[in-house]
């Protein structure tokens, strides 16, 4: 209840009258609680509501254009000509002034309620339109709306709050889905069968296409590990710790069952020899067009995601030392995380692109709190510049800018996360070290070098096949040594490792034996 005081800025007394008026809260007694579905729906069907013809008692507020029964205090009814009566009353909500002329029966209907101080909303319980204090639509009545379970999701939801707002919609939403599927019953009633009819679910999810409703391997997984999370917490919390303490271990999904559904597709990604001509071919006689080319460039010099790369402001920039930083507090990043990102090397080719970018918005005036990529509204006109005391200017909203640019650059072929993609590729062929090999997949904002190795640039089915078949065209390597370099082009081997070592002295001594139009298709393995 506090929390939509807070968020509607209303007082308590309002809030009573809306519930009064239809909105259903979760539970019967205690502190009440309420659904944001919930209070969409109310107010969605109020606005509606105040479109059509209003209940007895009801006034139109021109203030919040919603039909509301007003307080007592302060309504009063003076004659009017043709009519029973005008009433004028507050809004409840907005406390803007109200009238309505009255006819004879809602006339004496409001004397009634002033003589014996009867709630406005309560004494139009008669209506047909209202019964037992719930409005029923043709939208509500046939959704499921399944409430005994809202009081131990409220409490989950206040342990939750330690992660990302997107973090926690996502488990809201396998949560409410499995809730859905054991038809609404108190999650203290769930069983070992229960999780393994959802797990059953997934997999059935997992193995249709996506055209059929299909879901990809990271979204059941992810929900599958949402939900054992969930209960993982749960069978810890009072009133649930008699439930088996083993059923979070039932929503873990079998390998076997899913080994084809859950085969990565081969991630699109252009080579980086191709980014400097993709760069060159962009338009650039706008400023606009500028703007979409600097911030293409600036996704293969730092490997920022398009979220962060969208948020940045120019005083996350140090031009000098060639750094950004990635302020976890201020950027829309990944996990929230913080760190600082060196232009990685070999892009020196790319970067006169973002350095003339920023240049330009220097020269037009920006100051270090604007955006380093407004929206197309902010941006000055042509050979204009903004006054020195302007409003700050904010980054876009979304990262959608971002995802055009690249789309025109590379004709729909790659996404923005392509970049990312591209320099794990690269670091590939230029880190000969561990420490090297570290340092580079820290500067993708990643903990481990193993998140870089699993995730990003992995060799596809075509290359190992191609690379088998000159494998078996040439002599003087064991099968030993051919399986040393395919697992080194495989990303099998840690760098600094004397397997790794070995494999990449194998792999130039391959290299070298081979006709020169050949070279280029051993630069990156992909």
């Amino acid at each position: 209840m506090p929390q939509v005081i807070s968020l509607y800025g209303i007082h308590r007394n309002t809030l009573s009258n809306w519930v009064h008026s239809g909105l259903r809260p979760s539970n019967d007694s205690g502190l009440q609680l309420f659904r944001g579905l919930e209070l969409i729906r109310f107010h969605k069907e109020r606005r509606e509501r105040s479109r059509r013809r209003l209940r007895q008692g009801e006034f139109k507020c021109f203030g919040c254009k919603a039909a509301v029964f007003p307080t007592l205090e302060g309504l009063y009814i003076e004659p009017a000509i043709k009519h029973a009566g005008m009433a004028f009353a507050r809004c409840p909500d907005c406390d803007a002034a109200l009238h309505k002329l009255l006819n004879e029966t809602e006339c004496n209907m409001l004397r009634d309620a002033l003589e014996n101080n009867i709630t406005l909303g309560i004494s139009d319980e008669g209506s047909p339109h209202f019964l037992g204090g719930i409005v029923k639509t043709e939208e509500n009545e046939s959704a499921d709306w399944h409430m005994c379970n809202d009081a131990v999701i409220h409490q989950w939801q206040i342990y939750a709050r330690k992660w990302d707002g997107k973090t926690i919609d996502k488990y809201l939403a396998a949560i409410r889905e499995f809730e859905h599927m054991i038809g609404g019953r108190p999650f203290q009633e769930v069983t070992q069968e229960d999780a393994d009819c959802y797990r059953d679910f997934l997999i059935g999810k997992a193995l249709l296409p996506k055209e059929q409703g299909g879901l990809s391997r990271s979204t059941v997984s992810k929900k599958a590990g949402q939900l054992a999370a969930f209960f993982a917490w749960l069978v810890k919390q009072s009133g649930y710790r008699r439930m088996n303490q083993m059923l979070p271990e039932y929503f873990e999904l079998p390998r076997k069952a899913l080994a084809k559904a859950l085969e990565l597709a081969p991630r699109a990604y252009p080579k980086f020899s191709e980014v400097p001509l993709m760069l060159a071919a962009m338009p650039f006689a706008t400023l606009q067009q500028r703007r979409d080319r600097a911030m293409v460039a600036f996704a293969f010099i730092t490997g920022l995601r398009a979220a962060a790369l969208t948020s940045l402001r120019l005083r996350h920039l140090n031009m000098e030392r060639r750094e950004v930083f990635h302020d976890g507090a201020e950027l829309r990043a990944k996990n929230s995380k913080s760190f600082m990102v060196d232009w990685f090397p070999k892009t020196e080719a790319l970067q006169p692109y973002f350095i003339d970018w920023v240049d330009e918005l220097l020269a037009k005036g920006f100051r270090p709190c604007d955006a380093v990529f407004p929206a197309c509204g902010d941006l000055p006109e042509a050979g204009g510049e903004i006054p020195g005391n302007h409003p700050e200017i904010v980054p876009m909203r979304s990262q959608a800018a971002v995802s055009q640019a690249f789309e025109d650059a590379t004709g729909g072929r790659f996404t923005p996360h392509a970049a990312r993609h591209t320099l794990k590729a690269l670091g590939d062929t230029v880190c000969t070290t561990l420490e090297l090999c570290t340092a580079w997949s820290r500067n993708l904002g990643h903990e481990t070098l193993e998140i870089t190795q699993r995730n990003y640039a992995q060799m596809t089915n075509e290359a190992k096949r191609n690379l088998l078949t000159k494998f078996k065209h040439q002599t003087g390597f064991s099968a030993g040594d051919l399986e040393l370099m395919l697992q080194y082009h495989n990303h099998q081997l840690h760098p600094g490792t004397t397997e790794f070592n070995r494999a990449r002295k194998l792999d130039r001594r391959y290299k070298r034996q081979l006709p020169s139009e050949d070279d280029d298709d051993f630069e990156v393995v992909e």
